[in-house]
């Protein structure tokens, strides 16, 4: 479902529903994250050049923060809960992302995005996927019940390019580009391991005719079909779901979703 515009917040939809029986293979379900930029100009990519983020400090004047100042688009299936901006803090160079669920499926998830828009070029971060541990240097264990993040998003989709991993397959990342709600190409891009218990590098290569996508290095997946042509906020989130179709039944406890680095190069 989507909600209406609010020009103060900036949403973002993250998986249209593809499956239609249950018997189908699991594919992104319809979602809208919401980020109060509104006291920043957004900064074209042109402008700012390449940058990196090596989450010594949480840099406010990149990011924004999503709060409970709207609706969450997972709220649904059972589900409740609020965008928590406590739940996004750095600590020892990286930034940690927490989603809480309790047994009555009340949630508490963390979103970010930043302020600037960003165009053509290398989008890069290296991860590890929603697990128990919020220590880099300890495995912890994943669970049903989340979705793991890493993609760019603006107006209603206009443009929209996913790195996405389920709670409930761990091995798989889905990958994909959106021009409006009902225009995408989606697929997967296959490890073979539990993306929960390591960091990956996860990257898109953004052209006019193409989009391509990596995975430690390995190019994983090449777009043409549906190509994005808007600059977009670049985002992370971690946030629940409770539906055997997309993410996994809810499970409740808490994991964290850590990020090493993000970097943006454009094209020239």
């Amino acid at each position: 479902m989507l909600y209406a515009f609010n020009p103060l917040v900036v949403a973002a939809v993250l998986s249209l529903l593809l499956a239609s029986c249950s018997s189908a293979p699991e594919a992104p379900e319809a979602q809208a994250s919401n980020v109060n930029v509104a006291t920043k100009s957004p900064i074209r990519s042109s402008i700012v050049g390449s940058w990196r983020d090596d989450f010594n400090a949480l840099d406010t004047t990149r990011w924004a923060l999503s709060n409970s100042g709207w609706k969450p688009f997972w709220a649904k299936d059972g589900l409740n809960g609020t965008w928590n901006p406590a739940n996004v803090t750095v600590s020892g160079g990286y930034l940690v992302m927490k989603l809480d669920v309790t047994p009555g499926l009340v949630a508490s998830a963390a979103e970010l995005a930043t302020h600037a828009k960003y165009g053509y070029g290398r989008y890069e971060a290296r991860l590890r996927a929603a697990s128990s541990s919020a220590n880099p240097a300890v495995r912890g264990h994943g669970v049903s019940g989340n979705i793991t993040a890493f993609f760019n998003f603006v107006n209603d989709s206009q443009t929209e390019i996913d790195h996405e991993i389920e709670g409930q397959n761990r091995t798989t990342d889905w990958i994909g580009t959106w021009q409006t709600t009902n225009r995408h190409d989606y697929g997967t891009g296959g490890t073979g391991t539990d993306l929960s218990q390591d960091f990956h590098t996860y990257r898109w290569d953004w052209a006019p005719t193409k989009v391509d996508f990596y995975i430690d290095g390995v190019l994983k997946r090449t777009i043409t079909s549906v190509v994005p042509a808007t600059e977009a906020h670049l985002m992370f989130n971690l946030w629940p779901t409770n539906s055997t179709l997309w993410g996994g039944k809810s499970t409740a406890g808490t994991q964290y979703m850590l990020v090493d680095y993000v970097s943006f190069t454009p094209s020239h």
